[in-house]
């Protein structure tokens, strides 16, 4: 009796299509109540005023993950293939001294700054409570905005106003933290 032996590539292979699989099935089942969560993806920074049809074909590319309390999501290093949104639960944000920087409480993205840009992750992100997410490919993103301008013309600009407000707050804790050392007055360019 004759048996073939699978070589690594191939069982690879088996399991790279069992994980496309589970990601077609996960993102059927994102739009299977998209008329109901709508509301909820449109509170989303990123995708603020969007249209119907082009928070579907945002969330068509999205993957849905659990997270358990205390679980990392990404750490400070990491390639950013995927940005994440946080649609149930606490995280927490640590910069590379260990020091937490703030919690986040949903909806909210997380890690745009370098999904955006490509540079390695700067921060990382632990879940503080049972969280569910939102990953967001990036081949698969990118190629969907260059394939609809108005889609993309939309999505940069709420990433705009997303990250200059997260920049206003992140500059007001530093003031916090240096007891208004820095703050600014009428006077300070005179």
């Amino acid at each position: 009796m004759h048996t073939h032996r699978r070589s690594g590539l191939d069982r690879r292979k088996l399991s790279l299509q069992s994980d496309e699989r589970r990601k077609t099935k996960d993102r059927r089942e994102l739009l299977q109540d998209f008329d109901h969560t709508y509301p909820m993806y449109q509170r989303i920074p990123i995708f603020s005023d969007l249209t119907k049809d082009q928070l579907a074909s945002i969330i068509r590319i999205c993957t849905k993950k659990k997270h358990e309390e205390k679980q990392k999501i990404f750490d400070i290093g990491e390639d950013p293939s995927y940005m994440t949104i946080l649609l149930e639960g606490e995280i927490i944000l640590k910069f590379i001294s260990g020091v937490k920087w703030q919690s986040i409480t949903p909806p909210a993205t997380v890690g745009e700054m370098e999904f955006f840009t490509g540079k390695n992750r700067c921060s990382s992100v632990v879940t503080e409570t049972d969280c569910t997410v939102l990953n967001i490919n990036g081949k698969e993103f990118f190629s969907l905005l260059n394939k609809n301008a108005d889609l993309g013309n939309g999505i940069y600009l709420n990433v705009i106003k997303d990250l200059s407000s997260k920049l206003q707050n992140a500059n007001e804790k530093i003031d916090e933290l240096y007891g208004g050392l820095f703050r600014c007055t009428e006077n300070t360019y005179h």
